[in-house]
C-alpha cells in the first residue's frame, strides 16, 4: 500500500510539471490569438490533477477501501462466480480430460 501510495506521488510531480508547462503554452497561445479555444484543455486536465493530487496526499485510498468494504458486505452477488466455486469432483474431472 505505501508503494502505490509513493507511486501515486511520483506520478503526481511529474503530472503537475506537465500541467505547469501545458498551462503556459495554453495561456500562451489565448494570449497570442484571443482565441478561448485554446485554454479550453485545461479544464480535463485539471480534473485529472485534482484526482491524483486527492489520491496522493488526500482521503482518496480510504474512501476507495471503504467503498470495496461496502461491496463485499452489501452486495456480494457482484462478487460470485457464474458457476459457483468448483468441488472437488469437478477439479479432478477438468483435470483427466486433459
Amino acid at each position: 500500500m505505501a508503494t502505490q501510495i509513493a507511486r501515486g506521488r511520483e506520478l503526481l510531480v511529474w503530472y503537475g510539471s506537465f500541467y505547469a508547462v501545458a498551462t503556459v503554452g495554453c495561456l500562451g497561445a489565448f494570449l497570442k490569438s484571443r482565441n478561448s479555444a485554446a485554454i479550453v484543455p485545461l479544464i480535463p486536465l485539471g480534473f485529472v490533477l485534482g484526482y491524483q493530487y486527492d489520491l496522493a496526499y488526500l482521503n482518496k485510498i480510504p474512501r476507495i477501501r471503504g467503498m470495496a468494504e461496502d461491496i463485499m458486505h452489501d452486495e456480494m452477488s457482484l462478487m460470485a462466480l457464474p458457476e459457483g466455486l468448483p468441488s472437488l469432483q469437478t477439479i479432478d474431472a477438468a483435470r483427466l480430460k486433459k
